[in-house]
């Protein structure tokens, strides 16, 4: 099968999860003999890539979020005019971000994607929007707009504007997403908001998740160490939707439990001033480090040097740092919110808590920390649920009897 695959990034080294999810996917279709031709508005990749896998630039769109206009304006001139020649069985965008490609061929076209805070909270439990509203994360689409345009360049941002009032007027996002052929979830709670939101038919909605690199992230054999304090491990950006004040604060309470136990901070942020005060005014200086940025090579290893790993996040579209750390073998406690309750099995490969419950969070933590035999059992488990549901190779065959439904209702 010939497939043409859409996406703002394409990455084996930053830490940019759509982008990593994009690589590993991509490579995972080659693997079984499938054609791919990625088209990428940013491009980091290291080392060599499988023989059937070819990727190209688009001449526009660098940046993120500005870079949308142009990016999605190159993408639609350039599949006008490679279409007909590639004779792509499948096109794949890689974002449900709207464009005007179901309008520019008569290929099939398969979207996929992750649902934003924002369209998340049409659809979240009221306890947790009560959550969120409490801790002022209701963010304002305005608030997100002045930040693009803090970001962009004046040019970018101008170009940004008429992309956004052309869509407005010309591409509503129901009739684009209804155009598409089929439309791959990457977890329940997008397609929940597809079908009671946007009034999508459930026929054409496949929910298929992320992946991770299992061979890359997978488990050391001396991870038992003696005289070692027990350490648990955060990887993100340090924002104020990740909850880690809430994770900082527990540590008072755990830290009465056990004598010898460390927080392990891994990533920048806008909040770390914040948090340092925090953890200084908690008097926790021995227990919390913060280690900055960490490049993405070293990660297995930061991984296997933990007991437990914790995300207490308010909300994560899918959480791709849970699936690193549970395909290392760690036991994970994480908030119940977004993609993450369809990768963390409750009481089996760790446990999910409520997001911003202190109390919660620190009773799962301390309850792992004090029994050995309970990590190994939870880190065993979340290896296994890894291997056998988000590995590149799993995920590519779900994707690609995506595809051959696709092409079947297709005619092809």
């Amino acid at each position: 099968m010939k497939v043409c695959l859409i996406t703002w990034a394409f990455t084996n080294t930053v830490g940019w999860g759509e982008g990593i999810d994009a690589y590993e996917l991509a490579c995972g279709l080659a693997r079984l003999g499938h054609l791919i031709e990625v088209y990428a508005q940013r491009i980091h990749v290291e080392g060599h890539l499988p023989k059937r896998l070819l990727v190209k630039k688009l001449p526009w769109g660098g940046q993120k979020y500005s870079g949308k206009a142009m990016g999605y304006l190159s993408i639609n001139l350039l599949l006008k005019r490679i279409s007909p020649l590639k004779k792509f069985d499948v096109i794949h965008q890689l974002q449900l971000e709207t464009s005007t490609v179901p309008f520019v061929t008569n290929t099939p076209l398969i979207l996929s994607g992750y649902l934003s805070i924002h369209k998340a909270l049409e659809v979240m439990d009221d306890q947790v929007v009560n959550v969120l509203m409490r801790k002022g994360l209701f963010l304002l689409k305005e608030s997100v707009a002045r930040k693009v345009v803090r970001e962009a360049s004046v040019i970018d941002d101008l170009l940004n504007r008429a992309w956004w009032h052309y869509k407005k007027k010309f591409l509503s996002e129901s009739l684009f997403l209804k155009k598409a052929k089929m439309i791959i979830a990457r977890h329940t709670l997008l397609k929940d908001w597809l079908i009671n939101i946007a009034g999508l038919n459930y026929k054409m909605i496949k929910v298929v998740p992320g992946c991770v690199n299992t061979e890359m992230f997978k488990p050391w054999f001396n991870r038992e160490r003696q005289n070692k304090p027990l350490t648990v491990l955060y990887v993100g950006g340090l924002r104020i939707t990740k909850g880690l004040d809430i994770l900082i604060r527990s540590m008072s309470f755990i830290v009465r439990e056990l004598d010898d136990v460390k927080l392990l901070i891994a990533g920048e942020g806008p909040m770390k001033s914040y948090l340092l005060k925090l953890v200084n005014d908690l008097k926790l200086r021995a227990n919390v480090s913060f280690l900055g940025h960490v490049p993405r090579h070293t990660l297995p290893s930061l991984y296997n040097k933990a007991d437990v790993f914790c995300l207490p996040s308010f909300y994560e579209s899918f959480g791709f740092v849970v699936l690193e750390a549970m395909s290392c073998g760690l036991p994970v406690v994480a908030s119940n919110v977004g993609g993450i309750r369809d990768i963390v099995r409750n009481g089996v490969d760790g446990f999910l808590v409520t997001p911003g419950d202190i109390d919660e969070l620190s009773e799962a933590l301390i309850r792992l920390l004090l029994n050995a035999e309970l990590r190994r059992r939870m880190g065993s488990s979340a290896r296994g649920r890894v291997v056998s549901d988000f590995s590149p190779e799993v995920v590519a065959r779900k994707t690609v009897e995506v595809y051959e439904e696709a092409r079947g209702e297709y005619g092809h």
